[in-house]
């Protein structure tokens, strides 16, 4: 249930910041769903969750050894049990920190582009026939500068 609320008010903050999903809410909640679950799903099953490592082949007990969920889970069963080493919750963090970055949403990449570059052109429509509104003053931009911010087409 935390998951879903959690999910809903980062949905609808990025709704109020002006992102538009051209799939409606529809889309938006099968993207998430099924992103998350292509990347849960191995780990989990990958992980010392369900079986103890030490019955497993020794690829796969490399394999659980570097899984960030086997990290996690042996965490909360630490902070659960009152006895959790420093080091694994520094591990949990910094692999959180990293699965964030290489994974998460980039303001440089071509749908925050997009995103941008439609909003400015929403910026201009809904300002056209206000005088007082130039297109330079919408975009960001002073006469005889270029254009600042990514370049729409």
């Amino acid at each position: 249930m935390r998951y879903s609320i959690g999910s809903a008010i980062v949905i609808t903050l990025g709704l109020v910041l002006g992102f538009r999903p051209e799939g409606g809410a529809v889309g938006v909640v099968l993207s998430v769903a099924g992103v998350s679950m292509m990347l849960m799903f191995p780990l989990t099953f990958m992980s010392n969750i369900f079986v103890d490592p030490k019955t497993m082949p020794w690829w796969l007990q490399a394999v659980v050894e570097v899984n960030p969920i086997t990290h996690l889970a042996t965490v909360v069963r630490g902070l659960m049990h009152g006895s959790v080493p420093a080091g694994e919750i520094g591990w949990v963090l910094v692999s959180s920190v990293l699965l964030v970055a290489v994974f998460g949403p980039s303001p440089w990449s071509s749908a925050a582009t997009r995103s941008r570059c439609r909003y400015r052109e929403h910026l201009v429509e809904i300002n056209s026939d206000n005088p007082a509104h130039s297109a330079n003053a919408i975009t960001g931009t002073r006469p005889g500068t270029p254009e600042t911010g990514p370049k729409c087409k």
